[in-house]
């Protein structure tokens, strides 16, 4: 018996370690883990006695402190010779605190001191105090017995003593006589009851309580000495409180609480308040608690309708819908409506539209949409049963003609806390904007609407505020993260924010109800939902990426308006008042700002951070001159209670207020070319007024732009080992600037350059460098750039902040290429930037590869586009032996010596590609060139890339992939007799047929036609084709009809001879409503683009599930069965090297070099191809291990090797892995994989401080440090 005791105990410990090993292990890989604590708070110390009978466990517990503060100040000074008042502190350890009972038997001292002279300090034990939230309270107090500055603080041990944390330090004034002693005065004011039911008049209210706290006078045991409070009420436009006295009732913590109620005699709305006195009532605090609203009823205001609500979800000009709420005792409702014509025959001529009826809590809502309303007309209306009617109220459709017209926006009414639903100022301030703007046709309010989304009592409180406009304007509402909060750290979708506001259903069809469009007069309003993280954070199904989602719903709804003016709703800011907000603010930028851009919307109204702020005009995340160049983003401040502290004005703000004392509005008016924006507080102050003229393109006030201030720039890349001429060379460097590269994020308004030149050329080539990551408080900037001759190169960055006015440029670096010419590749940085020569230019817009459109004669004369020179080529029509049509045409060598010559004479010529544009509606397309012509042009222009565009498709030729003498060889001809054909063919027939069944069969569907193109030397009447180009990755494009779901697109190479379809690395660009597929592979085939999404029934709730599905729908990765991925199963050398050929996009080879790898095994080919490429290598025995698992080194290892087969250099300081204390048991043979890894944010550590080379790795992490590495060398979006 005692064995088996001891087996299972030990077995739990072995289950307990393994689980805890498991977590650190798994989390740091997540892309949204951080820091993995692996400390546990409380550490066991066990002594086992092994007795007769079984094995007792006596522990001791030895506590972890968290946390501990909150030292309590004592601002009032102190009498000599008696204690001071009591002196709190709080703790929290980690689900220990704050518990009913206490649970740490901790040691608490508070020590005190005179603070002139030396002493130390004297320590008398604290006693516990209750607990307050997460955290225990500890108290203690001394008797000073000299005149002067004191010092005290308190410690605690969670050891018995033998160590100490501080909660801190404070002083306290000690007099000698009570003159001396300073007035007291009000520390806080809390909690006043809030009043939620639907009571009646004539009964008097529930008990109304009020908390005061004064310091060393409430915070002794019992009632505070001469303190007197009364509770005041008053109904709706009184002027004058009536007060009465309130009963002391008990003391919360350091606070004293009081009670009183009052009995409201007339219907309508009630204020309430408490004010106290510290002289028993000799005279009153000016300080209120307070004041609070509740609505109270008579016999027969209780029977009627509430909740009254106002909405489109339809057409404004023929469309009303109106909600209302009843007791659960009505269960059906109706809508009696008429034109407003002569008071007093409503409802005489009125029609009845009867309700859709369903419950809402305890609540029955009934919604209505009335249809075919005459423009322009105001109607009036009531709701109800037919016996118990509401008021009545008139509503306004929109005028048919557009007309000018006023509206609000209005920013986070919440209450304070979820606890409190007090939304009394919320209430004054929509019903004082209406009242000054009574012209309003309808209002906006921004997300945050409540507190808590899941509280009746918040709802009723916020629909009975709006009470007087809301029932008589359409309120059109965004999502807020407090729409998404069920309690604290629990989560729901917005459920009773959807229910309660009937808006139009035309967003994403998992979004509806919180992502619309509609129009009003000559302006077209959208509203976006910012919950990403309310969306997925304690939620038992999280909603994955719903900006993305957004996203492409959002460019198509902007591209398919006409309206004048565009305006965007949003609830979280993209542009912030408080720091914290960078971390939400980022993946929204990301999300939408570049199609803002693209469609030019005016301005972007945002809530959030309760300030009031307006923006510079912004394009692409820097500030340009004026509204017509880009968008205003503005924040609406708060018309409820909370307000925030640690807000500051930034560097984008041309307005800010952080307004603490009062609420606000916004009433922004529409006339035409003109659009006028307000800020008021809700006294009437006007706080910024902005005025936008389309027309003239100008805003006013035009206020000068911000430059920023380039603080320092520096950790260029080095490169200390020799490239090859043809490496694409990636180039990093970082730029500080306060607080702008801090934030989450690309800085605002900073521009970066990478400039590289030869040794001995006169000036460097500029091109734009683009943000690549956060580093600490810098942003890192990279750019790219192919050295295409041997020698010195040398390269530098620069950055500006102020739209390339002046620069900041690091210190220059260079690197020596070496190799032929043969081995070069396009010389120039990214594609996508711009390009100037020059040490102090400003960017100069980037030469294009489209052709001009049209066709000419034959052949047209070569045009340069910037660099590009553009033929346009005339076809003619033959026939293939089997019947098929071809568009071909034939290059001269004049024709192409003639392009070279603009070639040479273009700016700059550091990219040099020569555009073909054959002309042709035939399925196939093709040019023939002379191979001396392509030899001449390559010894002059030894980068150059022709090419083809033929239909909707394009192929990027190298000409350095050409070995013109080896091919000549292959032909046995002469190398002045081969012609070279580049040949585009629409795929049909029997491969078509092929793909069409592989592809249903394999669960996708085919999104654009498929393609075969070819490289073919002919000579002789012979021919060859060129399907491998070794290393080189060669570029051709798709363009799909359609804008395509990249997370569910992917190109696909179609091998009919095995009938099998692997991945091909792509990107996805859009281009107005279609999109670019750009395919990179070293060889010819046929190529097509899907789509595909693919589950697993494992990864549900799983950290992976999002980056393995997409991995898996690109077909990348697969899943060991067709529904089970097994995510924490290790990965094997053999799956890992076959996931790396086909992320790269290699073809399987039937070479197999290591001993225990058999031809037949199911990884030969995908291993074979791995190491043909350099990506893995065997043991000194000769074998692979390919059942092993790999560590998180070897992974490292495998990936900077496959990131040299993609073309990524990337140059790395094997410094940076000093952070890891594990560092040194790093591989030296990994060391700067591994750094690399690291560097670019493929790989994490399992901690801030540790990386756990060792480590076996699983398949869901080597699936995601899949997926980030094709997205750093630019293979997959």
């Amino acid at each position: 018996m005692k064995t088996r005791k001891k087996k299972i105990c030990l077995l739990v410990l072995t289950f307990a370690l393994m689980m805890q090993a498991m977590w650190a292990a798994i989390l740091p890989i997540a892309a949204t883990a951080d820091t993995v604590n692996t400390d546990p708070t409380v550490a066991l110390h066990t002594e086992t006695k092994i007795g007769d009978d079984s094995i007792e466990s006596i522990t001791d517990a030895v506590y972890t402190i968290g946390w501990t503060g909150n030292l309590s100040k004592v601002t009032s000074t102190q009498l000599i010779n008696v204690p001071t008042r009591s002196i709190y502190a709080e703790i929290w350890i980690d689900n220990v605190t704050g518990k009913t009972d206490q649970i740490a038997k901790l040691k608490v001292q508070l020590g005190y001191k005179l603070a002139e002279g030396e002493h130390d300090f004297v320590w008398s034990d604290a006693v516990y105090a209750g607990a307050t939230g997460n955290n225990d309270r500890y108290k203690a107090n001394f008797t000073p017995d000299q005149v002067g500055i004191w010092k005290y603080t308190m410690r605690v041990s969670g050891d018995g003593g033998n160590t100490w944390v501080s909660s801190g330090e404070n002083t306290l004034i000690v007099v000698g006589s009570e003159d001396e002693l300073t007035p007291l005065t009000i520390n806080s004011l809390e909690n006043l009851t809030d009043l939620n039911d639907r009571l009646m008049i004539g009964n008097p209210t529930p008990d109304i309580l009020g908390e005061i706290y004064v310091e060393g006078i409430t915070d002794e045991p019992g009632q505070g000495k001469n303190i007197k409070a009364q509770l005041g009420y008053k109904i709706e436009n009184d002027t004058d409180y009536v007060w009465v006295d309130a009963e002391y009732l008990d003391e919360v913590g350091s606070k004293d609480r009081y009670k009183a109620n009052f009995t409201p005699d007339r219907a309508g709305k009630w204020y309430y308040a408490m004010r106290f006195s510290l002289n028993n009532g000799a005279t009153w605090e000016n300080r209120l608690l307070g004041y609070k609203v509740n609505k109270f009823y008579d016999d027969i205001t209780i029977t009627k309708p509430y909740d009254v609500t106002l909405t489109w979800s339809q057409d404004p000009k023929t469309t009303q819908t109106i909600t209302w709420k009843t007791t659960n005792d009505i269960s059906g409702g109706v809508v009696q409506f008429a034109k407003q014509l002569e008071e007093g025959t409503f409802p005489g001529e009125s029609r009845s539209i009867a309700a859709d009826t369903k419950p809402f809590h305890a609540d029955m809502m009934h919604t209505v949409t009335l249809t075919e309303l005459e423009p322009g007309t105001t109607y009036v209306y009531r709701v109800g049963n037919g016996t118990q009617w509401s008021d009545i109220f008139t509503f306004t459709t929109e005028s048919e003609a557009t007309a000018p017209f006023s509206f609000f926006v209005f920013g986070d009414s919440q209450s304070g806390r979820q606890e409190e639903s007090d939304y009394a100022k919320w209430g004054e301030t929509v019903n004082t904007a209406y009242q000054t703007h009574p012209d309003a046709k309808f209002f906006m309010n921004l997300g945050d609407l409540v507190e808590l989304d899941s509280s009746y009592d918040h709802w009723h409180k916020w629909f009975e505020g709006a009470e007087g406009v809301i029932e008589r304007i359409p309120q059109m509402s965004a999502t807020g993260n407090h729409e998404y909060y069920a309690g604290y750290n629990a989560n729901q979708l917005a459920d009773n924010y959807i229910a309660q506001f009937n808006l139009p259903q035309n967003g994403p069809d998992r979004l509806k109800g919180t992502v619309y469009s509609f129009d009003y007069g000559d302006v077209h309003f959208v509203v976006l939902n910012s919950q990403q993280a309310e969306a997925n954070v304690n939620l038992p199904n999280p909603m994955g990426d719903i900006l993305l989602e957004q996203k492409e719903w959002l460019e198509n709804d902007l591209k398919n308006t006409e309206k004048k003016w565009k305006v965007v709703l949003y609830h979280k800011a993209s542009y912030y008042s408080r720091a914290s907000r960078d971390k939400d603010a980022e993946p929204i930028k990301q999300a939408f700002q570049s199609v803002f851009d693209k469609y030019k919307v005016d301005v972007v109204f945002s809530a959030h951070d309760h300030t009031v702020t307006r923006s510079y005009p912004i394009n692409n995340n820097n500030f340009v001159n004026s509204p017509a160049e880009g968008t205003v983003y503005y924040l609406v401040g708060r018309t409820g209670n909370k307000n925030y502290s640690d807000p500051i004005r930034q560097i984008w703000n041309a307005y800010y207020l952080n307004d603490t004392e009062d609420t606000n509005y916004v009433h922004i008016n529409v006339d035409g070319d003109q659009l006028t924006i307000s800020m008021q507080e809700k006294n009437g102050k006007l706080l910024d007024q902005y005025s936008i003229d389309k027309a003239k393109g100008t805003g006013t006030p035009a206020e000068e732009l911000p430059k920023i201030q380039i603080d320092k720039v520096d950790k260029l890349s080095a490169f200390e080992e020799k490239k090859n001429v043809g490496d694409t060379v990636s180039v990093f460097a970082e730029v500080n600037a306060a607080n702008v590269t801090n934030y989450v994020g690309r800085g605002v308004h900073i521009l970066a350059q990478l400039g590289y030149k030869k040794e001995g050329q006169a000036s460097y080539t500029w091109v734009d460098a683009s943000y690549s990551k956060d580093s600490g408080k810098n942003d890192m900037y990279g750019a790219s750039f192919v050295p295409n001759s041997a020698g010195v190169w040398n390269y530098a960055m620069r950055f500006s902040g102020d739209a390339g006015a002046t620069w900041t440029m690091t210190d220059p670096k260079s690197l020596t290429a070496a190799g032929d010419s043969s081995q070069g590749g396009n010389t120039g940085g990214n594609n996508s930037g711009n390009t100037n020569s020059g040490n102090n230019s400003g960017s100069t817009s980037s030469g294009s590869k489209s052709s001009s459109a049209g066709s000419t004669t034959n052949p047209s004369t070569p045009t340069a586009n910037d660099k590009n020179p553009v033929l346009t080529l005339e076809s003619t029509v033959e026939k293939t032996a089997d019947g098929k049509s071809v568009a071909t045409a034939a290059l001269e060598g004049a024709v192409l010596t003639q392009a070279l010559g603009k070639i040479q004479t273009s700016s700059g010529a550091a990219n040099p590609r020569l555009v073909i544009e054959l002309t042709g509606k035939e399925p196939i397309g093709k040019i023939e060139l002379p191979s001396d012509s392509l030899s001449a042009l390559l010894a002059e222009t030894q980068s150059l890339v022709l090419s083809m565009v033929y239909g909707n498709t394009t192929y990027d030729l190298p000409l350095q992939t050409l070995n013109i003498p080896a091919l000549a060889k292959a032909l046995e001809a002469d190398s002045r007799d081969v012609k070279i054909s580049i040949v585009i063919e629409q795929v049909s027939g029997a491969h078509q047929a092929a793909l069409e069944a592989k592809v249903e069969q394999s669960g996708m569907r085919l999104v654009a036609s498929a393609y075969d193109f070819q490289v073919i030397a002919s000579a002789g009447g012979k021919q060859f084709k060129v399907n491998d180009f070794g290393k080189r990755y060669i570029s051709r494009t798709i363009e799909l009809d359609r804008l395509a779901d990249t997370g569910k697109t992917t190109a696909i190479l179609f091998d009919p001879t095995a009938n099998r379809i692997t991945f091909v690395p792509a990107l996805f660009a859009k281009k107005d409503a279609k999109t670019i597929a750009t395919l990179k592979r070293s060889g010819n085939s046929i190529y097509a683009i899907v789509e595909n999404s693919k589950t697993f029934s494992d990864l549900t709730n799983h950290w992976s599930r999002a980056d393995v599905e997409l991995m898996a729908s690109k077909l990348v990765i697969q899943g060991v069965t067709d529904t089970d991925f097994k995510p924490q199963s290790q990965i094997t050398r053999a799956e890992f090297a076959a996931m790396l050929t086909r992320a790269l996009g290699l073809s399987e080879t039937d070479e197999v070099q290591f001993t225990d790898v058999k031809s037949t095994d199911w990884f030969a080919g995908a291993v074979g191809a791995a190491s043909k490429a350099g990506m893995v290598e065997g043991f000194e025995n000769g074998a692979f291990q390919p059942n092993a698992g790999i560590t998180r080194e070897q992974m490292a290892v495998m990936i900077s090797r496959a990131m040299n087969v993609a073309g990524q250099s990337v140059a790395v300081d094997q410094a940076d892995l000093a952070r890891f204390k594990d560092s040194g048991a790093i591989s030296g043979w990994a060391k700067e994989a591994v750094a690399q890894s690291i560097n670019t944010s493929i790989l994490n550590g399992m901690t801030d401080n540790s990386f756990v080379p060792q480590a076996q790795a699983t398949r869901a992490e080597a699936a995601v440090v899949l997926k980030r590495m094709l997205q750093y060398v630019q293979f997959m979006n």
